[in-house]
Protein backbone atom coordinates (compact mmCIF):
# COMPACT_ATOMS: atom_id res chain seq x y z
CA UNK A 1 0.00 0.00 0.00
CA UNK A 2 3.13 2.36 0.92
CA UNK A 3 5.09 1.52 -2.53
CA UNK A 4 0.92 2.72 -4.32
CA UNK A 5 0.84 5.45 -2.47
CA UNK A 6 3.94 6.84 -2.94
CA UNK A 7 3.65 5.93 -7.06
CA UNK A 8 0.54 7.51 -7.10
CA UNK A 9 2.13 10.76 -5.04
CA UNK A 10 5.31 11.05 -7.29
CA UNK A 11 3.01 10.51 -10.59
CA UNK A 12 1.58 13.41 -9.79
CA UNK A 13 3.79 15.06 -8.28
CA UNK A 14 5.23 14.77 -12.33
CA UNK A 15 1.79 15.72 -13.80
CA UNK A 16 2.17 18.94 -11.87
CA UNK A 17 5.70 19.52 -12.96
CA UNK A 18 4.84 19.33 -16.31
CA UNK A 19 1.89 21.34 -16.34
CA UNK A 20 3.46 24.43 -14.68
CA UNK A 21 6.26 24.24 -17.40
CA UNK A 22 3.11 25.05 -20.13
CA UNK A 23 3.10 28.60 -20.80
CA UNK A 24 -0.07 30.14 -19.43
CA UNK A 25 -1.51 32.26 -22.33
CA UNK A 26 -3.24 35.57 -22.22
CA UNK A 27 -4.23 37.73 -24.92
CA UNK A 28 -6.75 40.64 -25.58
CA UNK A 29 -9.74 40.73 -27.58
CA UNK A 30 -8.47 42.05 -31.05
CA UNK A 31 -10.78 40.49 -33.61
CA UNK A 32 -10.15 38.93 -36.26
CA UNK A 33 -7.22 37.80 -34.12
CA UNK A 34 -8.95 36.91 -31.13
CA UNK A 35 -12.36 37.75 -29.81
CA UNK A 36 -15.29 36.05 -28.52
CA UNK A 37 -18.59 35.41 -30.54
CA UNK A 38 -21.70 33.79 -28.37
CA UNK A 39 -19.15 33.76 -25.54
CA UNK A 40 -16.68 31.47 -27.97
CA UNK A 41 -13.09 31.96 -27.85
CA UNK A 42 -12.10 32.27 -31.64
CA UNK A 43 -9.76 33.78 -34.09
CA UNK A 44 -6.95 33.46 -36.19
CA UNK A 45 -4.02 33.25 -33.73
CA UNK A 46 -5.82 31.26 -31.64
CA UNK A 47 -6.44 28.32 -34.46
CA UNK A 48 -2.80 29.07 -35.00
CA UNK A 49 -1.76 28.47 -31.60
CA UNK A 50 -4.36 25.04 -31.03
CA UNK A 51 -3.05 23.88 -34.71
CA UNK A 52 0.60 24.05 -32.73
CA UNK A 53 -0.53 22.39 -29.66
CA UNK A 54 -1.98 19.50 -31.47
CA UNK A 55 1.03 18.89 -33.52
CA UNK A 56 2.94 19.02 -29.90
CA UNK A 57 0.01 16.68 -28.69
CA UNK A 58 -0.82 19.86 -25.84
CA UNK A 59 -3.39 21.45 -24.58
CA UNK A 60 -3.56 25.19 -24.04
CA UNK A 61 -5.54 27.39 -22.42
CA UNK A 62 -6.03 31.64 -23.38
CA UNK A 63 -7.38 34.08 -20.86
CA UNK A 64 -8.69 36.91 -22.43
CA UNK A 65 -7.94 40.23 -20.52
CA UNK A 66 -7.05 44.26 -21.78
CA UNK A 67 -3.43 44.61 -23.67
CA UNK A 68 -2.13 46.61 -20.78
CA UNK A 69 -3.01 43.90 -18.27
CA UNK A 70 -1.64 40.98 -21.10
CA UNK A 71 1.55 42.82 -21.68
CA UNK A 72 2.37 44.01 -17.97
CA UNK A 73 1.52 40.39 -17.43
CA UNK A 74 4.54 39.10 -20.09
CA UNK A 75 7.10 41.44 -19.38
CA UNK A 76 6.64 40.53 -15.55
CA UNK A 77 7.70 36.94 -16.43
CA UNK A 78 5.86 33.94 -14.50
CA UNK A 79 6.46 31.69 -17.71
CA UNK A 80 3.41 33.73 -19.76
CA UNK A 81 2.96 34.08 -23.49
CA UNK A 82 0.63 36.22 -25.74
CA UNK A 83 -0.08 34.15 -29.06
CA UNK A 84 -0.36 37.15 -31.28
CA UNK A 85 2.32 40.37 -31.14
CA UNK A 86 4.19 42.32 -33.37
CA UNK A 87 8.15 42.06 -32.73
CA UNK A 88 9.80 45.23 -33.14
CA UNK A 89 13.66 46.72 -31.91
CA UNK A 90 12.04 47.74 -28.59
CA UNK A 91 10.25 44.36 -27.85
CA UNK A 92 12.94 42.25 -29.60
CA UNK A 93 15.12 41.75 -26.58
CA UNK A 94 12.66 41.39 -23.98
CA UNK A 95 11.36 38.48 -24.46
CA UNK A 96 11.61 34.85 -26.61
CA UNK A 97 9.99 34.42 -29.78
CA UNK A 98 8.17 31.48 -31.65
CA UNK A 99 7.20 32.66 -35.14
CA UNK A 100 6.51 34.61 -37.41
CA UNK A 101 2.64 33.68 -37.60
CA UNK A 102 1.82 36.41 -40.34
CA UNK A 103 3.02 39.18 -42.41
CA UNK A 104 0.68 42.15 -41.35
CA UNK A 105 0.00 44.74 -43.89
CA UNK A 106 -1.63 48.00 -43.20
CA UNK A 107 -2.23 49.95 -45.94
CA UNK A 108 -4.87 52.65 -47.08
CA UNK A 109 -8.31 51.24 -49.08
CA UNK A 110 -10.24 52.99 -51.59
CA UNK A 111 -13.61 51.79 -53.27
CA UNK A 112 -13.08 50.72 -57.09
CA UNK A 113 -15.24 53.74 -58.17
CA UNK A 114 -13.29 56.18 -56.37
CA UNK A 115 -10.40 58.02 -58.62
CA UNK A 116 -7.31 58.52 -55.78
CA UNK A 117 -4.42 57.66 -56.54
CA UNK A 118 -1.56 57.57 -53.63
CA UNK A 119 2.31 57.25 -54.76
CA UNK A 120 3.06 58.65 -51.09
CA UNK A 121 1.72 59.32 -47.49
CA UNK A 122 1.91 63.01 -48.17
CA UNK A 123 -0.63 62.20 -50.81
CA UNK A 124 -3.35 61.27 -48.53
CA UNK A 125 -4.03 64.76 -46.95
CA UNK A 126 -5.89 65.63 -49.91
CA UNK A 127 -8.32 62.85 -49.66
CA UNK A 128 -11.41 64.49 -48.87
CA UNK A 129 -11.50 62.51 -45.24
CA UNK A 130 -9.45 59.30 -43.99
CA UNK A 131 -11.56 57.05 -41.32
CA UNK A 132 -9.48 55.93 -38.52
CA UNK A 133 -10.02 54.26 -34.79
CA UNK A 134 -9.15 55.93 -31.71
CA UNK A 135 -5.98 54.96 -30.79
CA UNK A 136 -5.26 52.86 -33.19
CA UNK A 137 -1.48 52.61 -34.62
CA UNK A 138 -2.84 54.59 -37.77
CA UNK A 139 -4.28 56.79 -36.18
CA UNK A 140 -1.19 57.36 -33.82
CA UNK A 141 1.12 57.62 -36.97
CA UNK A 142 -1.29 60.13 -38.90
CA UNK A 143 -1.62 62.34 -36.17
CA UNK A 144 1.82 62.67 -35.83
CA UNK A 145 2.47 63.33 -39.25
CA UNK A 146 0.31 66.49 -39.05
CA UNK A 147 -3.62 65.15 -40.77
CA UNK A 148 -6.03 67.08 -40.97
CA UNK A 149 -8.31 65.17 -42.55
CA UNK A 150 -9.14 62.52 -40.18
CA UNK A 151 -12.41 61.45 -38.98
CA UNK A 152 -11.88 59.63 -35.49
CA UNK A 153 -14.18 56.72 -34.53
CA UNK A 154 -14.47 54.68 -31.63
CA UNK A 155 -14.37 51.61 -33.07
CA UNK A 156 -13.87 50.06 -36.26
CA UNK A 157 -17.55 49.36 -36.98
CA UNK A 158 -18.33 52.22 -37.34
CA UNK A 159 -15.30 53.93 -39.03
CA UNK A 160 -15.91 51.12 -41.68
CA UNK A 161 -19.68 52.14 -42.15
CA UNK A 162 -18.74 55.78 -42.89
CA UNK A 163 -16.00 54.77 -45.36
CA UNK A 164 -18.53 52.84 -47.71
CA UNK A 165 -21.22 55.42 -46.97
CA UNK A 166 -18.39 58.24 -48.98
CA UNK A 167 -16.65 58.32 -52.30
CA UNK A 168 -13.53 59.69 -52.18
CA UNK A 169 -12.68 58.69 -48.40
CA UNK A 170 -9.65 56.25 -46.98
CA UNK A 171 -9.51 53.38 -44.60
CA UNK A 172 -6.30 52.69 -43.74
CA UNK A 173 -6.36 48.90 -41.96
CA UNK A 174 -4.00 46.12 -41.67
CA UNK A 175 -4.83 43.15 -44.30
CA UNK A 176 -6.25 40.69 -41.50
CA UNK A 177 -8.30 43.72 -40.22
CA UNK A 178 -10.08 44.39 -43.57
CA UNK A 179 -10.94 40.90 -44.80
CA UNK A 180 -12.97 40.59 -41.49
CA UNK A 181 -14.87 43.96 -41.92
CA UNK A 182 -15.51 42.66 -45.88
CA UNK A 183 -17.08 39.29 -43.87
CA UNK A 184 -18.52 40.65 -41.64
CA UNK A 185 -20.24 43.12 -44.27
CA UNK A 186 -20.33 40.82 -46.86
CA UNK A 187 -18.23 42.77 -49.18
CA UNK A 188 -15.65 41.01 -51.19
CA UNK A 189 -11.36 42.17 -51.62
CA UNK A 190 -12.04 43.01 -55.24
CA UNK A 191 -14.52 46.21 -54.74
CA UNK A 192 -11.72 47.59 -53.21
CA UNK A 193 -8.10 49.00 -53.92
CA UNK A 194 -5.35 48.24 -51.98
CA UNK A 195 -3.41 51.94 -52.43
CA UNK A 196 -0.47 52.18 -50.65
CA UNK A 197 1.50 49.70 -48.09
CA UNK A 198 2.66 52.04 -44.97
CA UNK A 199 3.59 49.46 -42.80
CA UNK A 200 4.99 46.04 -42.93
CA UNK A 201 5.56 43.83 -39.58
CA UNK A 202 5.83 40.20 -38.23
CA UNK A 203 3.44 38.64 -35.92
CA UNK A 204 4.62 36.20 -33.42
CA UNK A 205 4.11 34.34 -30.13
CA UNK A 206 5.87 36.20 -27.23
CA UNK A 207 7.06 34.30 -24.43
CA UNK A 208 8.29 35.58 -21.02
CA UNK A 209 12.17 36.29 -20.60
CA UNK A 210 11.82 33.25 -17.92
CA UNK A 211 10.72 30.72 -20.42
CA UNK A 212 12.83 27.31 -20.84
CA UNK A 213 14.65 27.65 -23.92
CA UNK A 214 13.53 24.15 -24.31
CA UNK A 215 10.23 25.09 -24.51
CA UNK A 216 10.80 27.89 -27.34
CA UNK A 217 12.55 25.02 -29.56
CA UNK A 218 9.56 22.62 -28.84
CA UNK A 219 7.19 25.74 -29.78
CA UNK A 220 9.25 26.38 -33.31
CA UNK A 221 9.35 22.91 -34.55
CA UNK A 222 5.76 22.56 -33.94
CA UNK A 223 4.81 25.82 -35.81
CA UNK A 224 7.22 24.95 -38.71
CA UNK A 225 5.62 21.47 -39.08
CA UNK A 226 2.40 23.17 -39.68
CA UNK A 227 3.75 25.22 -41.59
CA UNK A 228 5.73 22.62 -43.95
CA UNK A 229 2.53 20.59 -43.43
CA UNK A 230 0.27 23.30 -45.20
CA UNK A 231 -1.88 23.78 -42.09
CA UNK A 232 -1.09 27.51 -41.68
CA UNK A 233 -2.41 27.93 -45.19
CA UNK A 234 -5.01 26.60 -44.28
CA UNK A 235 -6.02 28.71 -41.41
CA UNK A 236 -4.74 31.84 -43.55
CA UNK A 237 -7.51 30.58 -45.96
CA UNK A 238 -10.29 30.47 -43.32
CA UNK A 239 -9.40 33.83 -42.16
CA UNK A 240 -7.40 35.81 -45.19
CA UNK A 241 -8.20 33.86 -48.28
CA UNK A 242 -6.66 36.14 -50.88
CA UNK A 243 -2.96 36.05 -48.97
CA UNK A 244 0.34 33.21 -48.58
CA UNK A 245 0.69 32.38 -44.81
CA UNK A 246 4.51 32.77 -44.30
CA UNK A 247 7.14 29.84 -44.82
CA UNK A 248 9.84 28.65 -42.42
CA UNK A 249 11.83 31.38 -44.55
CA UNK A 250 10.56 34.20 -45.58
CA UNK A 251 11.76 35.57 -49.28
CA UNK A 252 11.44 39.82 -49.71
CA UNK A 253 11.67 41.96 -52.79
CA UNK A 254 10.77 44.65 -54.17
CA UNK A 255 9.89 46.39 -57.34
CA UNK A 256 13.05 46.90 -59.41
CA UNK A 257 12.99 45.67 -62.59
CA UNK A 258 14.80 44.21 -64.51
CA UNK A 259 16.20 42.64 -61.44
CA UNK A 260 13.23 41.29 -59.29
CA UNK A 261 9.38 42.61 -60.45
CA UNK A 262 5.92 41.14 -60.98
CA UNK A 263 5.01 40.76 -64.70
CA UNK A 264 1.91 41.15 -66.56
CA UNK A 265 0.63 37.84 -65.50
CA UNK A 266 1.39 38.82 -61.31
CA UNK A 267 4.04 36.36 -61.49
CA UNK A 268 7.25 36.87 -59.41
CA UNK A 269 10.23 37.87 -62.10
CA UNK A 270 13.42 39.19 -62.77
CA UNK A 271 17.09 38.51 -63.03
CA UNK A 272 17.47 37.99 -59.35
CA UNK A 273 14.27 36.52 -59.03
CA UNK A 274 14.91 34.10 -61.16
CA UNK A 275 18.34 33.11 -59.54
CA UNK A 276 16.44 33.27 -55.81
CA UNK A 277 13.54 30.77 -57.59
CA UNK A 278 16.25 28.08 -58.82
CA UNK A 279 17.93 28.09 -55.51
CA UNK A 280 14.58 27.28 -54.37
CA UNK A 281 14.12 24.70 -56.93
CA UNK A 282 17.13 23.27 -56.06
CA UNK A 283 16.74 23.08 -52.37
CA UNK A 284 13.03 22.05 -52.59
CA UNK A 285 11.89 25.15 -50.84
CA UNK A 286 8.36 26.02 -52.04
CA UNK A 287 8.41 29.43 -50.31
CA UNK A 288 6.42 32.08 -51.89
CA UNK A 289 7.93 35.64 -52.65
CA UNK A 290 6.73 38.57 -50.85
CA UNK A 291 6.72 41.92 -52.70
CA UNK A 292 6.69 45.87 -51.24
CA UNK A 293 8.49 48.96 -50.92
CA UNK A 294 12.50 48.86 -50.43
CA UNK A 295 12.19 50.37 -46.82
CA UNK A 296 9.99 48.65 -45.97
CA UNK A 297 11.52 45.27 -47.04
CA UNK A 298 14.75 46.24 -45.59
CA UNK A 299 13.56 47.08 -41.91
CA UNK A 300 11.89 43.68 -41.88
CA UNK A 301 14.91 42.27 -42.81
CA UNK A 302 16.49 43.97 -40.02
CA UNK A 303 14.51 42.84 -37.42
CA UNK A 304 13.84 39.21 -37.68
CA UNK A 305 15.63 36.60 -38.94
CA UNK A 306 14.94 33.65 -41.44
CA UNK A 307 14.62 36.32 -44.18
CA UNK A 308 15.73 36.08 -47.57
CA UNK A 309 16.06 40.03 -49.15
CA UNK A 310 17.00 40.65 -52.48
CA UNK A 311 18.62 42.07 -54.46
CA UNK A 312 20.72 44.35 -51.86
CA UNK A 313 24.04 46.00 -52.75
CA UNK A 314 26.49 45.29 -50.51
CA UNK A 315 28.29 48.60 -48.40
CA UNK A 316 30.09 49.49 -45.54
CA UNK A 317 27.19 50.81 -43.10
CA UNK A 318 25.22 47.09 -44.32
CA UNK A 319 28.19 44.69 -44.05
CA UNK A 320 27.83 43.19 -41.04
CA UNK A 321 24.04 43.18 -40.58
CA UNK A 322 23.56 40.55 -42.87
CA UNK A 323 24.45 37.18 -45.05
CA UNK A 324 25.22 37.63 -48.53
CA UNK A 325 25.24 35.55 -51.13
CA UNK A 326 26.99 36.23 -54.28
CA UNK A 327 27.25 38.75 -56.19
CA UNK A 328 25.22 38.24 -58.50
CA UNK A 329 25.46 41.36 -60.36
CA UNK A 330 27.52 45.13 -60.81
CA UNK A 331 25.22 48.12 -60.59
CA UNK A 332 26.65 51.53 -61.25
CA UNK A 333 25.00 54.80 -59.66
CA UNK A 334 24.78 58.35 -61.91
CA UNK A 335 23.73 61.34 -61.14
CA UNK A 336 20.66 62.94 -63.21
CA UNK A 337 18.95 65.97 -64.02
CA UNK A 338 15.76 67.15 -66.12
CA UNK A 339 17.22 67.36 -69.60
CA UNK A 340 15.82 71.14 -69.61
CA UNK A 341 17.99 71.91 -66.54
CA UNK A 342 21.03 73.82 -67.65
CA UNK A 343 22.78 72.31 -64.11
CA UNK A 344 26.45 71.67 -64.94
CA UNK A 345 27.70 69.28 -62.22
CA UNK A 346 31.65 68.71 -62.25
CA UNK A 347 32.54 66.51 -59.33
CA UNK A 348 30.36 64.88 -56.28
CA UNK A 349 31.57 67.34 -53.87
CA UNK A 350 29.42 70.16 -55.75
CA UNK A 351 25.95 68.01 -55.79
CA UNK A 352 26.50 69.06 -52.07
CA UNK A 353 25.59 72.73 -52.95
CA UNK A 354 22.50 71.98 -55.36
CA UNK A 355 18.96 72.99 -53.58
CA UNK A 356 17.72 69.22 -53.30
CA UNK A 357 18.16 65.84 -54.58
CA UNK A 358 15.88 63.16 -55.17
CA UNK A 359 16.76 59.50 -53.24
CA UNK A 360 15.15 56.32 -52.52
CA UNK A 361 14.42 55.47 -48.56
CA UNK A 362 16.68 52.85 -47.55
CA UNK A 363 18.43 52.28 -51.16
CA UNK A 364 22.42 52.12 -50.51
CA UNK A 365 22.53 55.26 -53.27
CA UNK A 366 20.84 57.49 -50.47
CA UNK A 367 22.60 55.89 -47.50
CA UNK A 368 25.93 56.49 -49.08
CA UNK A 369 25.00 60.10 -49.68
CA UNK A 370 24.41 60.39 -46.20
CA UNK A 371 27.86 58.96 -45.18
CA UNK A 372 29.36 61.06 -47.25
CA UNK A 373 27.31 64.26 -45.38
CA UNK A 374 24.60 65.53 -47.92
CA UNK A 375 22.13 67.30 -46.55
CA UNK A 376 20.26 68.51 -49.53
CA UNK A 377 18.59 65.28 -49.80
CA UNK A 378 14.56 64.69 -49.97
CA UNK A 379 14.13 60.91 -49.99
CA UNK A 380 10.91 59.49 -51.04
CA UNK A 381 9.30 55.88 -50.98
CA UNK A 382 9.77 54.94 -54.74
CA UNK A 383 12.19 55.34 -57.09
CA UNK A 384 9.05 56.07 -59.45
CA UNK A 385 8.52 58.94 -57.16
CA UNK A 386 12.22 60.40 -57.66
CA UNK A 387 12.01 60.37 -61.21
CA UNK A 388 8.10 62.56 -61.04
CA UNK A 389 10.12 65.17 -59.04
CA UNK A 390 12.78 65.26 -61.45
CA UNK A 391 10.42 65.85 -64.29
CA UNK A 392 8.50 68.17 -62.47
CA UNK A 393 11.60 70.09 -61.26
CA UNK A 394 10.55 69.58 -57.68
CA UNK A 395 14.17 68.77 -57.12
CA UNK A 396 17.69 69.23 -59.03
CA UNK A 397 19.05 66.22 -59.55
CA UNK A 398 18.18 62.34 -58.71
CA UNK A 399 19.91 59.26 -58.40
CA UNK A 400 19.70 56.06 -60.28
CA UNK A 401 21.47 52.68 -61.43
CA UNK A 402 22.53 52.04 -65.18
CA UNK A 403 20.83 48.61 -64.82
CA UNK A 404 17.23 49.90 -63.66
CA UNK A 405 17.00 53.40 -64.71
CA UNK A 406 15.25 52.99 -68.31
CA UNK A 407 12.48 50.45 -66.33
CA UNK A 408 12.06 53.25 -63.71
CA UNK A 409 11.37 55.91 -65.94
CA UNK A 410 8.77 53.70 -68.01
CA UNK A 411 7.19 53.03 -64.74
CA UNK A 412 6.76 56.34 -63.94
CA UNK A 413 5.37 57.31 -67.04
CA UNK A 414 8.27 59.16 -68.40
CA UNK A 415 11.13 58.73 -71.34
CA UNK A 416 14.11 58.60 -70.93
CA UNK A 417 15.03 61.82 -72.82
CA UNK A 418 12.98 63.68 -70.37
CA UNK A 419 16.18 63.05 -67.79
CA UNK A 420 19.86 62.65 -68.52
CA UNK A 421 22.71 61.02 -67.17
CA UNK A 422 25.04 63.75 -65.77
CA UNK A 423 28.10 62.58 -63.23
CA UNK A 424 28.60 58.73 -62.06
CA UNK A 425 28.69 57.84 -58.48
CA UNK A 426 30.06 55.01 -57.57
CA UNK A 427 29.73 50.95 -58.50
CA UNK A 428 28.60 48.26 -56.20
CA UNK A 429 28.09 44.66 -56.22
CA UNK A 430 24.70 43.57 -55.61
CA UNK A 431 23.81 40.84 -53.71
CA UNK A 432 21.48 38.55 -52.22
CA UNK A 433 21.23 38.78 -48.08
CA UNK A 434 20.21 36.84 -45.74
CA UNK A 435 18.80 38.08 -41.94
CA UNK A 436 21.43 37.39 -39.08
CA UNK A 437 20.34 34.75 -37.19
CA UNK A 438 18.90 32.35 -39.63
CA UNK A 439 20.20 28.90 -39.15
CA UNK A 440 23.77 28.36 -40.31
CA UNK A 441 22.68 24.97 -42.05
CA UNK A 442 20.18 27.20 -44.47
CA UNK A 443 22.89 29.64 -45.12
CA UNK A 444 25.25 26.70 -46.28
CA UNK A 445 22.39 24.78 -48.18
CA UNK A 446 21.56 28.16 -49.67
CA UNK A 447 25.13 29.39 -50.67
CA UNK A 448 26.06 25.60 -51.90
CA UNK A 449 23.06 25.90 -54.46
CA UNK A 450 23.83 29.45 -55.46
CA UNK A 451 27.23 28.36 -56.54
CA UNK A 452 25.71 25.51 -58.05
CA UNK A 453 24.15 27.70 -60.50
CA UNK A 454 26.99 29.65 -61.08
CA UNK A 455 29.22 26.54 -62.21
CA UNK A 456 27.35 24.69 -63.97
CA UNK A 457 26.26 27.58 -66.64
CA UNK A 458 22.88 28.14 -65.06
CA UNK A 459 23.95 31.59 -63.79
CA UNK A 460 24.60 32.57 -67.50
CA UNK A 461 21.77 31.42 -69.00
CA UNK A 462 19.35 33.43 -66.45
CA UNK A 463 21.55 36.27 -67.11
CA UNK A 464 21.36 36.07 -71.14
CA UNK A 465 17.62 36.42 -70.38
CA UNK A 466 17.97 40.07 -69.13
CA UNK A 467 20.92 41.66 -70.50
CA UNK A 468 22.53 41.59 -73.99
CA UNK A 469 26.17 40.20 -73.46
Amino acid sequence: MKKLFLTVTILLFFLIFVFALEPQFVINPYPPFSYLENGTKMGFSLDVLNAIADELNSEVTVDFMEWDDAFSKLKSGKNTAIPSIIMDDERKEMFKWVGPISIVKTSFYSKNSSDIVLKTLEDAKYADKICVVKDYYSERLLKDMNFENLLVFDTEIEAFKTFLENENYLFPSNNFGFAFLLNKNSRVISDFNELLTFSLDFMYIAFSSDTEDETIEKWQEGLDTIKLKGELQEIYNKWLPWATAPGVQIFLTEEYPPLTYLNSKGEPAGFVTDIVEEINKRMKNEEKIFFASWDLIYKAALINSNVVLFSMAKTQERGDKFEWVGPVIKNTAYFYKNSASNLALPSIEYAKKVNKIATTSEWWTEQRLKELSFENLISYQTPEECVDALVKRDVDLSIFTDLTVEDIVKNSGYEMREIQEILPFESIDVYIGISKGTPEEFIDKFVEAYDSIVLDGTYSEIRLKYFLE
